[in-house]
């Protein structure tokens, strides 16, 4: 067993739900057999949305024990739920769906769900394909209208847009920022893992990375849906400024951990220093 999977411990659990291909698959991280630093001096901090974490990583749950964990690791907590819990983690996002937003009220009622969980900024996640999958309406203009109108609500606190599962691209980054979105979370690449139908659709988890990267004009790109440290390195190296990770509360100091071994083993110092030249074409 190799010394990143014996940090994680086990972190990426042979039960975990299946998921399309992410494009991670095509990348591995370079490797120094001399790091030249002790694993301890490898700085992960990282200042997102106005917060000091621990890691560049959001838990993404809606439990007490993802709060507790998040803020026990001095993590984030994305998609938070309706969650009121004593531990509060550093970053604590609410969420709503796009769809919620299409009310008459609907940047009152996100407002609203802000206030209620005392959170620092609010998901909005992108669900328009499902909707028109299950038979919806095609939405002409009215999501971008709808973002805007959120995110001019709750300012100066943050608002995010996460992708449906089927990635975005550049111009998706550029309307999202020229929307007022804060930060762009790109998805994971969940969306009907094992459906044949589905499963040439969209835009690869690293390609949509490194797409969203270029066109968000600095404003920070995250990477979702992710179930290891290794993956987390692979995105941040891509352009993103943090990754949202799906492992169970318990596993989230492993997943920091196997991080950690990940940076310290391609030579870098910090996680903030990883970038498209650490790495390399998987054989």
């Amino acid at each position: 067993m190799t010394l990143v999977a014996e940090t994680v411990g086990g972190a990426l659990e042979s039960s975990a739900p299946p998921r399309a291909a992410t494009g991670l698959e095509r990348l591995r991280l370079a490797h120094r057999a001399l790091p030249g630093r002790a694993r301890g001096d490898v700085r992960l901090r990282t200042r997102l949305l106005g917060a000091d974490l621990e890691a560049p990583v959001l838990l993404e749950g809606a439990t007490r024990e993802a709060a507790a964990a998040a803020s026990e690791h001095g993590t984030g907590l994305l998609l938070a739920g309706d969650v009121l819990a004593p531990d509060r983690p550093p970053l604590l996002l609410a969420a709503v769906g796009l769809q919620e937003l299409r009310a008459v009220d609907g940047p009152e009622r996100a407002e609203r769900q802000v206030a209620r969980l005392d959170a620092d900024g609010l998901v909005v996640r992108l669900d328009l394909l499902a909707q028109v999958s299950a038979g919806g309406p095609e939405p002409p203009r009215w999501p971008i209208e709808a973002i805007a109108a959120a995110a001019a609500r709750i300012a100066p606190l943050p608002l995010v847009v996460r992708a449906d599962g089927c990635g975005l691209d550049a111009a998706d980054a550029r309307e999202l920022r020229l929307a007022g979105a804060s930060a762009i979370d790109v998805g994971g690449g969940e969306a009907h893992p094992g459906d044949p139908h589905w499963e040439t659709w969209g835009v690869p988890l690293a390609d949509a990375v490194a797409e969203a990267a270029l066109g968000a004009g600095g404003v920070p790109v995250l990477a979702g849906g992710l179930r290891d440290g290794v993956e987390v390195a692979k995105c941040l190296a891509l352009g993103a400024a943090a990754a949202a990770v799906a492992v169970a509360p318990e596993r989230l100091g492993a997943l920091i951990a196997d991080l950690r071994v990940a940076v310290w083993a391609t030579g870098a110092a910090a996680a903030a220093e990883l970038n498209q030249g650490y790495l390399r074409a998987a054989p």
